[in-house]
């Protein structure tokens, strides 16, 4: 038996946490992709071959000396032995034949590289001369420089006199010390205080990215604590300054200046030219519990820009494509062919929130050069990167009017929730997980007051004036937060600290889950009475009635773009070959001004390139289709969003179809794992045959824990049948979507719904069970997430110099993918002449048809694939392109390969 559990100090959770927490049927019987090693990854051969190349020299220089080239090859030797010095003679000796491009040696050396790595002759002169980190042109020269200059610098900076070196590591910026590690990149320096008078100065070292994230004025730390319990370090700041500034000087004791950005990609800020400035070095504070918290945390504020280097790699799009009209270039910067994206990722501002024992602090950090300029800390490195440009519609010409009712109302969420997440007037301090919060309680009353009869123009006024917004609120957070699914993300610092934390204002014995809630609580609380946001909340309850059309036509337009980017990541993913190294892809968006087309870079953040765009490359170049193919797929419906009109479905077929009833209670009632696998055969069977339903892994793991569950019968599927279609009725009269947690919220402060719930649960379940039960605990255990719900988290990735923005797949497909492509319905008597008529024209069809035909369907499309089509004298066979299932029909692209 396998038992899934979420530790107590996460049970608060929200983000990709709770995503997975309201969908925990995912968690059983679940589909594992396979995962490969990427040893056939150019990233990886590189590497391999310099750890080849290090095997030959030693081989080619061995004698009778004892000497361990190892460590010869990785540190300047003082005092080296005779036998050391003989045998680094040699290398010396050796390197110079190669570096003079002696061919005996590069024919000696190629020849171990094939036999080394099992290689072909093409691959190993890759690996010697070809960008990145190519052996002859970079790997050699550079131990040759170590060598003969025994590591010293010409010209030393950042108080570093020698050049990059470790222990018993030869070459560290060219090889890991594990196969599949990062290379060991030059890293931040950091200066850690005794912890008790019997210890020095210690020095730790860090990845830049990592200490930047970590070292950020004003956030605590215990990473560098391990001599004692109660030590904590940080780079400190004032709590009495809520706006302050910071030399770089004096955050990082060595710097280098790096060049003066401008941020150009996402949130560009205003902030103009920044002087950005690499730490090298950091001194650390120790930080005593009176001064702040172990729970202090801070961030930076990215900003962003991406110079292209080189002649890029163009790959044209197919004159037939259905994104030619979008697509202006495709350009790939590849180091292999002398070209790179300088990515620039800095940080002006950091926002730190310094929690003492007695209240919370925020701070703003501005960050200024040591002549008091506009200053950000950050860095630059060059890598594989891909741009694809793109000219959409301009923002006046898509509006809610091109959109359908429900997929408008689900626009029209989605807009409200990301002008109040970026509204700059609200507090600096309320951040996006508190925004976030708040904004779902309010759409959570705002539905509860339409369910008993009020109207949205009056919400502002009934709900939120001062006289009422602290008991609306109240009762909001009291079912939000009790329940369990609080505002609270998963990857900020809920951990053992700040639940010390909490000891210091709680009893002990008290659960930690509702201390946590207990000071959530408080801080939304605060939040509230402050008359900013709620000036700000009434503003948003009076733009729900009609958004504002220029405002919302250009998030529309950016909406698109950052559900393209999401995508064509994905899209990246897909059609790479297995051994490329897709776990280091970020991608960055610059929004065009005007009808200027828009760009979406992806890059690598390996320096040098890892080789995943450099196989993406190869993929596209030969098969260009192949990526817009595998874009389309990652826009198209996912399993988990057609789950709702699955289940819709069935408990539509529950209760109309004395078939499909009677298979469900004989499921419902077996207790036997042969008969109910029997049974199921026969009802997924009728399912398919009568419904045209069709059953994916999600539907049928959703079915098992939504509608078989313990205490369900036709009491729960009348249940749930109504609340769904009251759930629509609600939606239309708000002209909003509304999710789970909020139409659950409305349902349970709704009389009758309340009495229905509290009725069936009094019937399935033990009087003290019953009564301790939450309704609207209840209904989130009930219900699932609807398509336009799930829609909103299907397109995410994790990208931490950017702020994520709202996605949608449905969106593209009906404002960027409507096809013109002609559509034969199969049901039309006349529907092989139409076809073949659709196929001499255009060479191309769409044929469609209900679920229920699904057999009418198969055999259709096993007779075309057996049939030519006569286009003039040459007859051709319709291939397959794209299936894509709706919540009633099946789509099938079929096009003439050969079709001119």
């Amino acid at each position: 038996m396998t038992l899934f559990g979420l530790a107590a100090k996460n049970f608060l959770i929200y983000g990709r946490d709770r995503a997975l927490y309201q969908s925990y049927e995912r968690l059983f019987d679940p589909e594992l992709d396979p995962q490969y090693l990427p040893v056939g990854n150019p990233y990886v051969l590189k590497m391999q071959a310099t750890f080849a190349f290090l095997d030959w020299l030693a081989a080619e220089t061995s004698g009778y000396e004892k000497a361990w080239a190892w460590d010869i090859l990785s540190r300047p030797i003082d005092q080296p032995s005779a036998s050391s010095a003989a045998v680094l003679q040699r290398m010396r000796d050796l390197l110079t034949r190669l570096v003079q491009g002696d061919d005996a040696a590069i024919v000696s050396l190629r020849s171990h590289l094939i036999g080394a790595l099992q290689v072909d002759e093409e691959t190993a002169e890759g690996l010697l001369w070809e960008a990145p980190r190519s052996l002859l042109l970079e790997a050699v020269p550079t131990l040759v420089r170590r060598l003969f200059r025994r590591w010293r610098l010409a010209l030393p900076s950042g108080g570093a006199a020698l050049d990059l070196h470790e222990p018993f590591h030869p070459l560290p910026d060219f090889v890991p010390r594990n196969l599949f590690s990062d290379l060991s990149l030059p890293e931040v320096r950091i200066l850690v205080p005794p912890a008790t008078v019997n210890h020095d100065w210690r020095t730790d070292v860090m990845p830049v990215l990592q200490a930047l994230r970590q070292l950020v004025p004003g956030r605590v730390t215990r990473r560098f604590a391990f001599e004692r319990g109660g030590l904590s370090h940080w780079v400190p700041v004032d709590p009495a300054l809520p706006v302050q500034h910071r030399r770089i000087s004096d955050y990082a004791e060595e710097h280098e200046f790096v060049g003066e950005f401008t941020a150009s990609l996402n949130d560009e800020g205003e902030e103009g030219p920044l002087l950005v400035f690499r730490p090298w070095t950091v001194r650390l504070a120790k930080v005593a519990r009176t001064e702040a918290l172990p729970s202090s945390n801070a961030l930076l504020t990215w900003r962003t820009d991406i110079v292209a280097k080189g002649e890029p790699v163009s790959v044209p799009v197919t004159p037939r494509s259905p994104w030619r009209p979008f697509v202006s270039s495709v350009d790939f910067f590849l180091h292999r062919f002398r070209a790179s994206a300088a990515v620039r990722r800095f940080a002006p501002t950091a926002h730190a929130t310094v929690r003492t024992l007695q209240d919370e602090f925020p701070v703003e950090l501005t960050f200024r050069s040591d002549d008091d300029r506009p200053a950000a800390i950050g860095f630059e490195i060059e890598v594989d990167g891909f741009r694809l440009d793109l000219v959409l519609p301009s923002h006046a010409s898509v509006g809610g009017h091109l959109l359908s009712a429900r997929l408008l109302g689900a626009s029209r969420l989605s807009y409200l929730r990301d002008r109040f997440r970026l509204d700059p007037d609200l507090p600096a301090d309320l951040n996006p997980f508190q925004r976030e919060g708040i904004f779902q309680m309010l759409f959570a009353v705002i539905a509860a007051h339409a369910a008993a009869g009020g109207e949205l123009s009056t919400a502002a006024a009934d709900l939120l004036g001062d006289d009422h917004i602290d008991a609306t609120f109240l009762g909001a957070m009291d079912e939000f937060l009790g329940s369990g699914l609080s505002p609270v993300p998963d990857d900020e610092d809920v951990s053992e600290d700040e639940i010390d934390d909490d000891n210091e204002h709680g009893s002990a014995s008290q659960p930690q889950t509702t201390r946590a809630a207990g000071r959530l609580q408080q801080i939304l609380t605060f939040h509230l009475s402050r008359p900013e946001v709620r000036e700000r909340l009434r503003a948003l309850a009076q733009e729900a009635l009609s958004p504002d059309p220029a405002l919302f036509g250009r998030w529309l337009r950016r909406l698109m773009l950052e559900t393209l980017g999401e995508a064509m990541l994905q899209a990246c993913i897909a059609a790479a070959p297995r051994q490329a190294t897709l776990d280091n892809l970020l991608v960055d968006i610059r929004e065009g001004a005007g009808d200027q087309p828009s760009s979406i870079w992806i890059t690598e953040t390996t320096l040098g390139g890892a080789g995943a765009l450099q196989s993406f490359a190869e993929r596209f170049a030969a098969e260009p289709n192949s990526f817009f193919d595998a874009v389309e797929a990652a826009l198209a419906p996912t399993d988990l969003e057609l789950v709702d009109g699955g289940l819709r479905r069935i408990l539509t077929l529950a209760g109309s179809d004395p078939a499909v009833a009677e298979d469900l209670s004989r499921l419902r009632g077996t207790e036997s794992h042969a008969q109910s696998a029997e049974i199921w055969r026969d009802f997924s069977r009728t399912l398919t045959q009568r419904g045209g339903i069709d059953l994916s892994h999600a539907l049928v793991v959703a079915f098992n824990s939504r509608l078989l569950r313990s205490g369900a019968g036709p009491a729960l599927d009348a249940l749930l049948s109504d609340l769904t279609a009251w759930w629509d009725d609600l939606e239309d009269r708000l002209g909003l979507s509304l999710g789970m947690r909020e139409f659950a919220y409305a349902a349970s402060r709704e009389q009758h719904w309340r009495g229905r719930v509290e009725q069936y649960l009094a019937a399935t379940l033990p009087a003290g069970a019953a009564s301790g039960t939450s309704v609207y605990a209840a209904l989130l255990s009930m219900l699932w997430a609807r398509e336009s719900e799930v829609r909103r988290t299907s397109l995410q990735s994790y990208n931490p110099y950017r702020d994520a923005r709202a996605t949608d797949p449905a969106i593209v497909r009906a404002l960027v993918l409507r096809r013109t492509i002609r559509t034969v319905e199969l049901a039309a008597a006349d529907w092989q002449e139409a076809l073949q008529s659709a196929f001499a024209e255009d060479g191309a069809c769409r044929l469609s048809a209900t679920n229920a035909q699904s057999r009418d369907l198969r055999r259709a499309l096993v007779l075309l694939g057996a049939t030519p089509v006569d286009v003039g004298v040459l007859q051709f066979f319709p291939a397959i392109e794209r299936i894509e299932r709706g919540e009633d029909r099946v789509l099938v692209d079929l096009i003439l390969r050969e079709h001119a």
